[in-house]
């Protein structure tokens, strides 16, 4: 099917379902869809994951591999630059499932705040203004989980930058004013999306 392309495709992609390691049971599930270029750069959570990716070795070769220095988000950073040039084509259809161990990476909430940072300063001038602020308020309630309440206020007021949000002042007032409870909010979310234990 990749070969059927035109040249300004790179990739096929299909969706994905997570899987919880322990209890077998489903998740959320992850299909791309829409233009992935426009996709990318609005909202960089919805990037296909390279478990679900088939890219020509040409593009590779051209783009580079994945960011080693990055401590995450490698494919998220590798989809990004790749969509700056090509087009992806999808698979409407759930063909990858992926089991989610707490074990993993995505357990170490440090690494995942330090790539989004790295991904902010690196890519800041491709990066729409909604995806800057999305990855703040994610960065922000990350660092809430880690207790980095410190971390979570400073991205709080960055997200205001670039959108303007009542539900983020909000956040902003709620972590000043009582952090302990709102880390047990933001720890029930996340466990209930099954990202922490």
């Amino acid at each position: 099917m990749i070969s059927e392309l035109t040249d300004d495709y790179a990739v096929i992609h299909c969706g994905l379902q997570y899987v919880d390691y322990h209890t077998g049971r489903n998740l959320n599930q992850r299909i791309s869809t829409g233009n992935i270029n426009e996709i990318v750069r609005n909202n960089l959570g919805i990037i296909p994951q390279t478990s679900t990716m088939i890219i020509k070795k040409d593009v590779l070769v051209e783009i580079g591999l994945f960011d080693e220095s990055l401590p995450a988000h490698q494919e998220s950073e590798l989809g990004l630059r790749i969509a700056q040039k090509y087009k992806f084509k999808l698979i409407d259809k759930i063909l990858v499932r992926v089991t989610r161990n707490h074990n993993q990476i995505r357990s170490d909430l440090s690494s995942y705040i330090k790539a989004k940072e790295i991904i902010l300063e690196n890519h800041s001038d491709i990066l729409s203004d909604k995806t800057k602020y999305n990855y703040c308020i994610i960065i922000a309630g990350d660092s809430i989980v880690n207790n980095d309440f410190l971390k979570a206020k400073r991205y709080f007021k960055n997200a205001l930058k670039y959108k303007f949000k009542l539900k983020t002042i909000l956040s902003y007032i709620m972590i000043n004013l009582s952090p302990g409870l709102t880390q047990m909010i933001y720890r029930g979310r996340y466990k209930s999306k099954g990202l922490i234990k």
